[in-house]
């Protein structure tokens, strides 16, 4: 795979199928779906889409350390507004170290002077997984509410679990020229809005490719975490 023609870009995000944790992906290739795949593991996505495929990853790539707070998730959640709920606060690299929700937020507050919800804690596996691809220059996080809001030109969208969230974003990629088969074999099982993201990431993913992406900061220090959109 990604050995033909132009290389894939790949959008990636969270799911649970049949359920087995793991990550959807959907792949373009000229801005066109090729494939989608479920996989068990990050790196196994890399290694079925292949080296020179770009792959946007739904997850943070890099924590904050201390009490500093991303620069990139305040910048998104300004821009996502009323939806900014969508755009989770990650804790530091401390904090998702520790196994324990408890102790974890002990921590946490000693460290930013808040606590951490059970749903950012539990995001840890995954972010830890996201951390080890941080040096893989072909690799970039991602959020598919800020790239919904790129790719429709709105304000905000309905939420995207909803009937009206799902048929805008549904149909603002199929203007985009990105048309999700019916058949999308085991990927398939994935729930729709992880399928709707997945898609929507590799968007972002062909932007970066081409370089007409945009980053959140824009102005990022060596190393900063950076959110593409």
């Amino acid at each position: 795979m990604g050995s033909s023609s132009a290389p894939l870009s790949v959008g990636v995000d969270a799911a649970t199928v049949h359920g087995s944790r793991g990550w959807v992906a959907v792949a373009l290739r000229e801005g066109r779906f090729t494939e989608a795949l479920f996989a068990s593991s990050l790196v196994d996505v890399r290694q079925r889409m292949g080296d020179d495929a770009t792959l946007a990853i739904d997850i943070p790539i890099g924590a904050a350390s201390g009490a500093a707070e991303r620069r990139c998730d305040t910048l998104g959640r300004e821009r996502l507004g009323a939806r900014r709920s969508t755009l989770y606060p990650i804790p530091p690299l401390e904090v998702l170290q520790e196994p324990d929700h408890a102790a974890a937020s002990a921590l946490c507050r000693e460290l930013t002077g808040k606590g951490v919800s059970r749903q950012s804690h539990g995001l840890r596996h995954r972010i830890l997984e996201a951390l080890e691809l941080q040096v893989d220059p072909r690799t970039f996080e991602v959020h598919p509410e800020l790239s919904f809001l790129a790719l429709t030109g709105l304000e905000a969208l309905a939420p995207k679990k909803t009937w009206e969230g799902m048929a805008q974003r549904r149909h603002a990629l199929e203007g985009a020229g990105i048309v999700l088969p019916l058949d999308l074999g085991e990927a398939g099982a994935a729930p729709v809005d992880d399928l709707l993201d997945a898609a929507v990431a590799a968007w972002t993913a062909d932007r970066i490719a081409a370089g007409e992406a945009e980053c959140l900061p824009g102005d990022p220090e060596t190393g900063e975490p950076i959110i593409w959109i």
